[in-house]
């Protein structure tokens, strides 16, 4: 984490990821379940936002992550077996002492640099969560940010975002689905089929072209990219392995 991480006091959802083994997926449902008792007894909602993955064809793709306070990590942690609960603690013990003498490492213009850099992130942090509350505001605290999201923002991923972290081509990607009977054949491009048609997992999405035409194109929502991962792997382990990508910090499209 940059030193601007540990200015703020807070960690993100991926680093607590990637220091407890727990995949990212899971850590976030996770999250997102215990968030309704927290809001409760807090009055306030997880911090919200995301980051931009780049991709091998050259493109990027938006993943949600929370950022934590000490407080919401432990409370988080009370689900973490020992072991994880371990090093979330030694890492928070770390972060203080970094803050601790951070200003004695720091010159007057990094401080000054740091804080115009906190001070826009917490601009994008409060617009993420004005959209939020204006879309909550008739609504019960327990329930989903997902409920609240159109579908263009939930099924975003094509075949060939997925099919690269396979490493594996679009057509090659579809011809798997095909065989397995995930998707089906539907005019010029594909559709779920009935089996998986409310699955959740993708959803033919009305999309505006040249000439005013609009045409529907199978997208994936991020639920949809772990099953498919899990089903393409599973077919030979030794071939489709799931390709590590560089991920650039940025805003969240919440699923």
């Amino acid at each position: 984490m940059n030193q601007l991480a540990n200015i703020q006091n807070t960690m993100s959802s991926r680093e607590i990821s990637e220091m407890t083994g727990k995949p990212h997926n899971d850590l976030m449902k996770s999250i997102r379940k215990m968030e309704a008792s927290w809001c409760k007894v807090r009055g306030g909602n997880f911090s919200l936002t995301y980051y931009e993955t780049s991709l091998p064809n050259g493109g990027t793709r938006k993943d949600p992550e929370y950022l934590l306070n000490k407080i919401e990590c432990l409370y988080i942690a009370t689900k973490f077996n020992d072991e994880a609960r371990a090093i979330l603690i030694n890492r928070w013990e770390e972060l203080e002492q970094q803050q601790a003498t951070a200003p004695n490492q720091l010159s007057r213009m990094d401080i000054l640099n740091l804080a115009m850099e906190a001070e826009k992130e917490n601009q994008q942090l409060r617009q993420v969560v004005e959209v939020q509350e204006k879309k909550l505001c008739q609504k019960s605290a327990k329930e989903s940010f997902a409920e609240h999201i159109t579908d263009e923002e939930k099924y975003i991923l094509t075949a060939t975002a997925i099919g690269s972290r396979l490493g594996i081509s679009a057509k090659e990607l579809n011809k798997q689905l095909l065989a397995m009977g995930i998707i089906r054949v539907l005019g010029d491009d594909y559709s779920m089929t009935s089996k998986y048609a409310n699955s959740g997992y993708g959803k033919r999405i009305a999309m505006d072209v040249r000439n005013a035409k609009t045409v529907e194109r199978l997208r994936f929502s991020y639920y949809g990219e772990a099953f498919i991962v899990d089903k393409i792997k599973g077919l030979d382990k030794t071939r489709y392995t799931t390709k590590s990508i560089p991920v650039t910090k940025g805003t969240n499209l919440i699923y």
